[in-house]
C-alpha cells in the first residue's frame, strides 16, 4: 500500500515503531478496510501526542497515511474508516485530530469530516552561500552518514528537549516524543555556535526544532548556521513552521521559501471551550519536527 500509495518501500520495523506511541497512553490506533478477497484495500491512522492546550496537557493525534488501493478508490472507504478512527479515538480520551493533508485528501478532511483550517505551515530553505567553488568543495567534503553521526555525538546537547519550543498551544515535545521520533528516522540535538538543533543530517540538514536563535541578528545567526552545515558536509538547512510564528519570521530574513503546507484540524473530546477558545486554537503552532515522518 506504502508503494501503490506513496511510492515508497516501508519495512515492518518501521510502521511498528511508527504506532508505538504507548507513552501517550494510546498506541496502535488505525482501522483497515479489507477487501472480498482478503486483501487490504484501505488503512486510516492516527499517531498520538501529547498537546499542551490553553495550559492544559491533553492527548492529542496526528492524521497520517491516508491510503486506498487503486482498485478500491470512489467508494468512500476514506471517510468511513477516518469516522470510525475518530471514534475509537474519542473513547481513548484523545481531545484533538490534527494533520497536514495533501491536494488529495484535503477535500474530504474539509467537505465530509468538518475539519477546520490553520494558517498554512511554511517551508523554507537557508543555504551555504559562498561561490561555485564553495558549493562543489561542500559536496565533495561530503561525509557518510555514520561519521556525521559520530562527530554530531561529541555536540550532543546534555539536554535534549531544550531545543523544542514552549509555545501555549502546541505539541509536547518531551523526552518521551524525541524518543519516539528517533525510533522512526535518524535524528540527534546537538548543542553548537550558540544554537540548540534537533536535526537530521545530510546534504540537506531538516530542522525538526531550533532554540538559542532569539538573541541573535539575522547576520549572525546566518554564521552560525553555515558553521553547522560545514560540520555535517551539507550544502542546505530546511524549516517547516507556521505561519505568522515568530520562529519563521525569524528565518524568512536568510532563508528563501520552497513551499506551503495545509494545516487543520478536528476537536473530538467534548465542546471546544472546555479546552480552548476558537481564538488560541488558530494560534496552533507546528514546525518541521512535528510532521510525521520526521
Amino acid at each position: 500500500m506504502f508503494e501503490l500509495s506513496f511510492e515508497r518501500t516501508v519495512t515492518l520495523d518501521w510502521l511498528e515503531a511508527k504506532f508505538a506511541t504507548e507513552w501517550t497512553g494510546v498506541s496502535y490506533l488505525a482501522f483497515v478496510a479489507v477487501s472480498s478477497d482478503n486483501r487490504i484495500a484501505a488503512f486510516y491512522a492516527l499517531y498520538p501526542v501529547m498537546m499542551n492546550l490553553s495550559g492544559r496537557e491533553v492527548i492529542a493525534a496526528q492524521s497520517g497515511d491516508t491510503m486506498t488501493h487503486p482498485a478500491h478508490r470512489k467508494r468512500g472507504l476514506f471517510l468511513q474508516l477516518a469516522e470510525r478512527t475518530y471514534q475509537e479515538a474519542a473513547k481513548q480520551g484523545i481531545v484533538l485530530v490534527f494533520g497536514f493533508p495533501n491536494e488529495n485528501s484535503v477535500g474530504g478532511f474539509r467537505n465530509h469530516l468538518n475539519w477546520r483550517f490553520l494558517p498554512d505551515l511554511v517551508t523554507t530553505e537557508f543555504r551555504c552561500g559562498g561561490s561555485w567553488l564553495t558549493h562543489c568543495y561542500q559536496k565533495l567534503r561530503h561525509r557518510s552518514e555514520e561519521r556525521v553521526f559520530e562527530h554530531l555525538e561529541t555536540v550532543k546537547a546534555n539536554d535534549q528537549t531544550s531545543a523544542m519550543s514552549s509555545e501555549a498551544n502546541s505539541v509536547v515535545r518531551d523526552a518521551g516524543y524525541l524518543q519516539y521520533k528517533h525510533r522512526i528516522a535518524n535524528g540527534v540535538v546537538i548543542e553548537a555556535e550558540g544554537l540548540v538543533v534537533w536535526l537530521k543530517p545530510g546534504r540537506r540538514i531538516d530542522v525538526g526544532a531550533m532554540n538559542g536563535e532569539q538573541d541573535m541578528t539575522s547576520e549572525e545567526l546566518a554564521v552560525r548556521l553555515r558553521r553547522i552545515m560545514k560540520m555535517c558536509g551539507a550544502h542546505t538547512m530546511r524549516f517547516t513552521y507556521s505561519a505568522d510564528s515568530e520562529p519563521l519570521r525569524k528565518i524568512l530574513n536568510i532563508a528563501q521559501v520552497q513551499s506551503r503546507t495545509v494545516a487543520g484540524y478536528l476537536y473530538l473530546g467534548g465542546s471546544e471551550g472546555e479546552v480552548a477558545s476558537s481564538d488560541q486554537v488558530a494560534d496552533l503552532f507546528f514546525c518541521r519536527g512535528d510532521l510525521d515522518y520526521f
